[in-house]
C-alpha cells in the first residue's frame, strides 16, 4: 500500500487481524494490534477475541477480552465471551464476577429473536 502512497486505516488493520487470527496466528495478530499507529477500537479486539474462541485459547482470550472491554465497555458481547472463557477453564467464581460487573455497570444482554 505504501508503494502507492496509501496509508492503512482501521478497517485494513481489522481485516489483517481477522485473517491472522482465523489462521491461528494469534500472537502475530496481537503484535500487529499493539504496533498499529492508530488506536485499536473494540472491533479489532473483538476480531482477535473471536479467533481465540475459534482456536480454544482461553487464557489468551481472557487477556484480549480485557482490552476489548476497555475499548468498548458498553458491548455486552465481550463480557459474555470473557465469562464463557472463564467457564471453559472451570473458573466459576471469575465468570460470576464478570456477570456481576455487567449488572453493576448496567450492561444488559439483548434478547435474541428470529424471523422463522
Amino acid at each position: 500500500m505504501r508503494n502507492y502512497a496509501l496509508s492503512p486505516n482501521l478497517k485494513h488493520y481489522s481485516c489483517m487481524v481477522d485473517l491472522l487470527g482465523r489462521s491461528g496466528n494469534l500472537h502475530e495478530a496481537e503484535d500487529l494490534v499493539l504496533s498499529m499507529p492508530i488506536a485499536p477500537d473494540g472491533g479489532i479486539w473483538g476480531s482477535l477475541l473471536s479467533a481465540c474462541k475459534i482456536h480454544n485459547n482461553a487464557e489468551f482470550g481472557i487477556r484480549v477480552a480485557k482490552h476489548a472491554i476497555e475499548a468498548d465497555p458498553e458491548n455486552e458481547g465481550y463480557y459474555v465471551m470473557i465469562a464463557d472463557l472463564y467457564l471453559s477453564l472451570g473458573r466459576w467464581e471469575e465468570a460470576e464476577n464478570v456477570r456481576a460487573k455487567m449488572k453493576e455497570m448496567g450492561v444488559r444482554t439483548r434478547a435474541g429473536w428470529s424471523t422463522v
